[in-house]
């Protein structure tokens, strides 16, 4: 698994975001995302099922 998750990193650069942490108007966070959806933002987890 950490093979293929390097190879996908390797192609497809992790997008940056930044976001507040813990609750809508907390301090913001940036993180690097592997995996974003069509629009470059976070996935849901609620939505994986769905369209995935």
């Amino acid at each position: 698994m950490a093979d293929a998750l390097q190879a996908r990193i390797d192609t497809f650069k992790p997008v940056e975001i930044t976001m507040p942490w813990r609750k809508p108007d907390g301090p913001k966070v940036s993180a690097r995302l592997p995996f974003t959806n069509t629009a470059g933002g976070l996935v849901w987890r609620s939505n994986c099922n769905v369209h995935v």
